[in-house]
């Protein structure tokens, strides 16, 4: 999609939106954004010599109030950038499950009833567990997009969310029956680097075994004026793929295919705020059926201030 026809589509996107939000202007809220960003990288990488990223994106996020205790939210990504990372495709994207990153995306798409202390979220979500930043071992329901590493974002999935709270005390349950994969770097590119070998074949995705089960969770965690805890359990599909190549003839190639290990977590995670600083702590354990992955321990200690 070029940038004249990006621009020409956000325009008319925008005095839609807008328009609408008028109408309805004693429901609705609504936020959003134009962003254009260039990248700019001082040295060539392996296989890519491409140094200089120009990306555009308009994000639009409306809210309506339909009762003091029902909310639907929404939000709607569109795209571009110079490096061929999105489609050319103006259809909306809902599933989230291409190789490029969709030109037109729905981002969210979800209700939210909260009655006294339970909260009900069905529709296409964004769901955050664990308390650590960089690397979050029990945060099980959010996929990423790792297409521009050094940009990534987190990618909303579909289903069911019942949050349960009192006295300090909250029970999260999740029910996912449409998987969300993390989108990965694109062959080639600086993130995933190809060497440059004479006769070697050519490297791309092939096709994706996405699993077709729920995936299921369940957290509890606990709050007091000096500590925080919880523990969770996970049961369902890595997001990140097992990659496998596969040789294809006619043309001679090189076929990455990406295979989902179904996966169970038991986790949990701890928050001790101290004079001056505070430590986190957050580990999971990993139990993988599939014979291609192994069983794992993953851990995290933080040690962060904030001023």
């Amino acid at each position: 999609m070029t940038f004249r026809a990006s621009c020409a589509a956000a325009v008319g996107l925008t005095a839609f939106l807008l328009a609408s939000s008028t109408v309805c202007a004693q429901t609705v809220s609504h936020r959003g954004f134009i962003q254009a960003r260039n990248v700019l990288y001082p040295q060539e990488a392996v296989g890519d010599d491409r140094q200089v990223l120009f990306e555009g994106l308009l994000r639009y996020e409306p809210t309506v109030r339909i009762a003091p205790w029902l909310r639907a939210f929404g939000g709607i990504d569109l795209r571009a950038d110079s490096w061929d990372q999105t489609d050319d495709e103006l259809r909306p994207d809902f599933r989230d499950r291409g190789v490029l990153r969709p030109t037109v995306s729905i981002r969210r798409l979800s209700a939210n009833i909260n009655r006294g202390g339970v909260t009900l979220d069905l529709g296409k979500q964004f769901i955050r567990w664990g308390k650590t930043d960089i690397l979050v071992p029990t945060d099980r329901f959010a996929p990423r997009d790792f297409i521009e590493v050094t940009n990534d974002e987190f990618l909303a999935v579909t289903g069911a969310r019942l949050v349960y709270e009192a006295s300090g005390h909250t029970l999260d349950l999740v029910w996912i029956p449409w998987f969300t994969p993390s989108r990965a770097p694109l062959p080639g590119s600086r993130w995933f680097p190809v060497p440059d070998v004479p006769d070697l074949p050519p490297l791309t995705f092939g096709a994706a075994d996405f699993p077709g089960g729920s995936q299921l969770g369940a957290r509890w965690s606990f709050v007091t004026d000096r500590y925080e805890f919880s523990l969770s359990i996970y049961d369902g599909f890595n997001h990140l793929p097992t990659v496998l190549p596969e040789i294809r003839v006619d043309p001679v190639r090189v076929e990455l295919l990406r295979v989902y290990p179904n996966m169970r977590m038991y986790g949990g995670d701890v928050v001790i705020p101290v004079p001056w600083l505070t430590i986190k702590g957050e580990a999971g354990y990993f139990m993988n059926a599939d014979q291609r992955t192994d069983e794992y321990v993953l851990y995290v200690i933080q040690v962060e201030r904030q001023t």
